[in-house]
């Protein structure tokens, strides 16, 4: 162990990996970046629709406020939002393959909005302070060799 664990979990390991450090670092964000790619996670999301079991399913929560979240959702993810294009070919597969699942497809739009987000604004941005940290350590210890 090189130290004790902070419990970061967008920091440095806390051992060495045979793989080097930096390019450790650089596979994971491109990972992550790409696991939560608005197409790919409504591709994902399209596919959990079509396995599940047939059934319908309804709105859990008030009409009203169901309502409400639904026409946000459409405002700022498919009509604001920078992947809307993704966000409207989602919904548009999800009513024709899974028409009876609309609800549950809202919701998952919904979540995905947080998640795509916060891929984005803390994830990649935590992964790329590590990698500018390991940089700085790695010339810090070259100039003091040299």
């Amino acid at each position: 162990m090189l130290e004790r664990s902070s419990g970061e979990t967008f920091g440095r390991t806390n051992f060495r990996t045979k793989m080097d450090e930096v390019e450790l670092l650089e596979s994971y964000r491109r990972l992550l970046a790409a696991v939560y790619a608005p197409a790919a996670y409504f591709d994902r999301v399209n596919r959990v629709l079509e396995l599940r079991p047939r059934g319908d399913s309804h709105f859990a929560l008030p009409w009203l406020y169901a309502l409400r979240c639904v026409v946000f959702s459409m405002l700022y993810q498919g009509v604001l939002g920078r992947y809307r294009r993704a966000y409207w070919r989602f919904l548009g597969r999800a009513l024709w393959r899974t028409p009876k699942r609309l609800a549950r497809a809202f919701s998952l739009a919904i979540s995905g909005e947080h998640m795509i987000r916060y891929t984005a604004r803390t994830c990649c941005r935590g992964y790329s302070w590590s990698l500018s940290s390991v940089r700085a350590e790695r010339e810090s210890k070259r100039q003091a060799a040299a």
